[in-house]
This record gives C-alpha cells, sequence and structure tokens, in this order.
C-alpha cells in the first residue's frame, strides 16, 4: 500500500482554518449585553475591559470554548514606566501587561523604538497606562460573540429575507 503524506505547511493551516469554526481571522459580534475581554483563555483570567451587545471585534484564532480578539478601542494596557523614554520602547522586548504589576499577564511586546501612546500612570508611576500596540492578543468566551460574515462588495453579507430571497425571475411576454 502506497502512503501519502501532505507537507506540514498545507496540513497545518488547514487545521487551524478548521478548528477556528467560522472566527480565524475576520471578525465576531458581540451577543450578551456585557461581555468581559481576559487576558487569557480563562474564566479566571484578568478582565481587561468590558464590551456590550452588537459590538464588533476583530477576532483571530479559536481556542476551545475562548475566542481571540485585538483590544477594542478605548483599551488600556500597561507597561513599566522605566522602559519607555520619549514615546517609545527604550529597550527589547517590553512586555504589554493586563494590569500595573509582574503579576498581571503579558499580552503583547514592544521592540525597542516602537511608539508608545501614554493614556496615564498607576498612582505610584511606576507604571504606564498605554493605548494597545498592535499584535496584543485578548480573549472573549467563544459563546458569547458571532461570526460575522466577510464584507462582500463594501457591504456585510446578510441572510436572504422576505424581500430578498433569490427567486427564479417571472418571464413575462408581450401578448
Amino acid at each position: 500500500m502506497m502512503r501519502f503524506r501532505l507537507p506540514a505547511a498545507i496540513v497545518l493551516p488547514a487545521i487551524l482554518i478548521l478548528s477556528a469554526a467560522g472566527t480565524r481571522a475576520g471578525e465576531v459580534r458581540v451577543v450578551v449585553d456585557h461581555l468581559r475581554i481576559r487576558a487569557s483563555p480563562s474564566s479566571q483570567a484578568e478582565v481587561v475591559g468590558e464590551v456590550k451587545r452588537g459590538d464588533v471585534l476583530k477576532a483571530g484564532d479559536a481556542q476551545g470554548d475562548w475566542v481571540q480578539v485585538a483590544p477594542p478601542d478605548g483599551s488600556v494596557l500597561w507597561v513599566f514606566s522605566q522602559l519607555i523614554r520619549g514615546g517609545e520602547a527604550a529597550v527589547s522586548p517590553v512586555l504589554v501587561r493586563a494590569g500595573p504589576g509582574i503579576n498581571y499577564r503579558d499580552v503583547g511586546r514592544l521592540q525597542k523604538g516602537d511608539a508608545v501612546a501614554v493614556k496615564g500612570a498607576s498612582a505610584s508611576g511606576e507604571w504606564l497606562k498605554i493605548a494597545p500596540p498592535p499584535g496584543c492578543i485578548l480573549w472573549v468566551g467563544r459563546k458569547y460573540v458571532e461570526p460575522v460574515p466577510p464584507r462582500v462588495g463594501g457591504e456585510r453579507d446578510r441572510p436572504p429575507t422576505a424581500l430578498t430571497e433569490s427567486k427564479p425571475p417571472k418571464v413575462v411576454t408581450p401578448p
């Protein structure tokens, strides 16, 4: 019997796409009144924000009952203040954390020279609140969001309604 093996470069992306069940690299809409955004895929993880019903989040891979999301607008994360100079990361890497302290999970990283938008500081001044830089990953429960269909022609796909159902056109012949 002859065995055929697909290269890992084909198999692994296919597994990731299938495991995400339609939420990979797209958008999800919040379907509950209030949804906590967490630092890792666990109900015990730090809460770093909250969104409300109807909010749309950029989504990444799913992991079990959780979906990766980019921090929504208005989110703040934290960095150790001594690692920031003149509005940029002074060293590499700078861990971006869910809260003001090393006991909080890191949710992203900055490299030396990366711009940092400071939004405030902790009471002691040791930690800075910052706008989330690109690449930060947060998590929401999968059962509290639904995939948003991809955009086609600038508008979101909508399920058929009584007005838009696809029916064959009536052929009318002139008398």
